[in-house]
């Protein structure tokens, strides 16, 4: 996306986030809200000072792109109406490897056998326990490196265990639950006459990716094609583990194809 956004002559914003598991699922939704609004708000301004130049932020062709738990960001920000403010229309989705059905046994149910996650060891359920409870007063973490010693094993284990469902937590709404939401926009569609939109999406995942599962990838574009079957929708589902298509790049058939999806109703939209 960095090669395509520059070729596209795209400003790139990439905001932080509060993490799981140190963080529930309505913190993570809260900073949504913030990033959204300050983008409405204050990025125009932050561009025109920083460029130093005469230059408009068209707001009216945004495309939100997001891989694993940045994809459940993506496809979030989409699905609950409060989160885009009316001077934003976003033209176009991009989700990799997807983090969308945390409704889930894969997600949010105690297993009843071990879970291959990659190659990792069966982890217990104390090591996130037992990092919450040692966790210092007031600490926010938001961004962390997936490969050091501590991190890698906190989001294999809390996929072996089932705990996604107990860190997002719910209160009788669903929003933390990306599924819960798009049938709120479908009902909300019927009883608006039909006047809600979907913008066009591209997901990207692996059969064979052990962290995050294809199926719930799968089931979702099903439903959302079935909720607006006017959303134009592009599934491409190719072989490999998890971040699969990290060495792919923009002369790949199936990026190519993607990114030429995606051009069509981003910065080629009127």
């Amino acid at each position: 996306m960095l090669d395509f956004s520059e070729q596209e002559s795209a400003v790139i914003v990439s905001p932080e986030y509060r993490l799981l598991p140190e963080a529930t699922g309505h913190d993570i939704i809260a900073d949504l809200e913030d990033f959204w609004k300050w983008l409405a708000q204050d990025l125009p301004n932050e561009i025109s000072r920083m460029v130093r130049a005469e230059k408009e932020l068209d707001l009216h062709k945004v495309a939100i792109t997001g891989e694993s738990a940045g994809a459940y960001l993506a496809v979030q920000s989409c699905l609950i109406p409060r989160l885009i403010q009316s001077n934003i229309h976003v033209c176009a989705v991009l989700l990799q490897s997807p983090m969308i059905d945390l409704g889930s046994d894969h997600y949010s149910a105690y297993p009843t056998t071990t879970r291959r996650i990659k190659d990792h060891p069966q982890f217990p359920r104390d090591l996130v326990t037992d990092h919450l409870k040692n966790l210092p007063q007031g600490r926010v973490v938001t961004s962390a490196d997936p490969s050091t010693t501590l991190r890698n094993p906190l989001g294999a284990t809390m996929l072996q265990q089932g705990l996604f469902g107990w860190r997002l937590g719910d209160d009788g709404s669903g929003v933390c639950y990306p599924f819960s939401n798009l049938e709120m926009m479908g009902y909300a569609q019927v009883v608006s006459m039909g006047s809600i939109t979907s913008p066009a999406v591209w997901a990207l995942h692996s059969w064979q990716d052990t962290v995050i599962s294809v199926e719930g990838c799968i089931n979702f574009c099903r439903r959302l094609k079935q909720l607006f079957p006017a959303t134009p929708l592009l599934l491409d589902i190719g072989d490999g583990e998890h971040g699969f298509d990290e060495q792919f790049d923009m002369e790949t058939p199936m990026i190519q194809r993607g990114l030429e999806f995606v051009k069509e109703y981003w910065t080629g939209a009127d």
